[in-house]
């Protein structure tokens, strides 16, 4: 029965809550600086890092704003994770892929570095701009770069190129306006756009026989004859599995398919990989989060700071010409410097590796039933017990 004047039942409405990792944003090169400070700590300091400790010093280096909670998902992020060791202590510890991507990539570069005769390496990289790229009131110069003022919402302007201790590839500058309204640039790039530019702009100006470096963007990382997953199609993974001439039954459910998929051994092909080596180049990929690796991130911000200089009126229809004439102005004198930095930096790392080998050599871990819960990004626990 209604009761009159009774208040309406309302279901109370679900409370939609940002994680903090995304609202503190950490941008590549500040991802960089935080694993380096957890490597340092170890092989320099001697310490053991934990998050109190970490989050001091991130507080020193970038004005981290942060809280420990939020430090502890941007570490699992970049690929650290808490272990147990003998004594009980909880320990962080880089993920063994990240370790050993670093490590195949360090060896490849080196052994390049001290070839008779090395190949020469290109870097790949995508970069965007805003037309409200600007500086604001302030002295400038050459070396001191001064205040950039930019507003990011809006179009914004997406850059492709590449280069080496050479210099910038010739004639391989892409610069186009994002369609996108997602403040992602990335979202601007696809498999498509990116093989377009490989064969078109960038292929035909490379120097024969050459190491291409670059990360693992998507529309880098397509792959050839991709394995199905639980979201393929039952029929597309029958399709896949007669073309690995993988014998199958009518009567097979789909997850039984799926475990013939995972018995395989599939080693991982790129089309962009493959592109490449038709021309006579290898492909060497960034391990992740390691921009500092890639001297065109220094580049870039060489870049933009002469775009900066230029763009006074800030309009749209200049943007394009004054990153023409950035590019232009960047001499292989810049590339040879940030190159010989780069080299430096994989030394360090190859040098520092070996250290933490040592270091953590002297540590036994143990693994029990209870390591997923430890290792989980929302563990209340705490980590400085030690």
């Amino acid at each position: 029965m209604k009761v009159v004047g009774a208040a309406p039942l309302v279901s109370p409405k679900k409370k939609h809550t940002t994680p903090a990792v995304n609202k503190i944003h950490l941008d590549d090169m500040d991802k960089d600086i935080l694993r380096r400070t957890v490597h340092k700590s170890y092989v320099i300091d001697h310490q053991v890092p934990t998050v109190n400790t970490l989050l001091v010093k991130m507080q020193e280096k970038i004005n981290y704003a942060g809280q420990r909670e939020t430090l502890r998902k941007h570490l699992h992020e970049i690929g650290f994770t808490f272990k147990t060791c003998s004594d009980k202590r909880k320990l962080l510890m880089e993920r063994s892929g990240t370790v050993t991507w670093r490590s195949q990539y360090l060896r490849i570069m080196r052994d390049n570095d001290r070839a008779i005769n090395p190949k020469t390496v290109t870097y790949i990289d995508e970069t965007y701009i805003h037309p409200s790229y600007g500086v604001s009131k302030c002295w400038q110069s050459e070396t001191e770069l001064g205040v950039y003022k930019q507003n990011r919402s809006g179009q914004h302007y997406i850059i492709v190129h590449a280069g080496g201790e050479y210099g910038f590839v010739p004639n391989a500058l892409l610069t186009f306006k994002s369609q996108s309204k997602s403040s992602d640039y990335h979202d601007d790039m696809n498999h498509k756009n990116f093989m377009q530019w490989l064969e078109t702009k960038l292929i035909p100006n490379l120097p024969p026989n050459g190491l291409i470096v670059m990360d693992n963007a998507s529309y880098h990382s397509a792959q050839i004859n991709k394995p199905p997953t639980q979201a393929t199609r039952k029929d597309s993974i029958i399709k896949w599995l007669q073309m690995q001439r993988i014998p199958i039954t009518s009567e097979m459910r789909k997850a039984e398919l799926l475990e013939l998929v995972k018995a395989k051994q599939h080693t991982k092909t790129y089309y962009v990989d493959e592109l490449l080596k038709e021309h006579g180049h290898t492909v060497v990929r960034l391990p992740p989060y390691h921009c500092e690796l890639n001297p065109i991130e220094n580049v870039w911000s060489i870049m933009k700071h002469k775009v900066a200089m230029r763009n006074v009126d800030q309009k749209n229809a200049n943007i394009e010409a004054f990153i023409q004439e950035a590019v232009a102005e960047i001499t292989p004198n810049y590339w040879q410097k940030y190159c010989d930095n780069a080299r430096k930096i994989r030394e360090e790392f190859w040098e520092q590796d070996g250290l933490l080998d040592d270091v953590l050599e002297k540590m036994t871990f143990t693994v029990n039933r209870d390591s997923s819960r430890e290792d989980s990004i929302y563990s209340s626990s705490t980590d400085d017990e030690c």
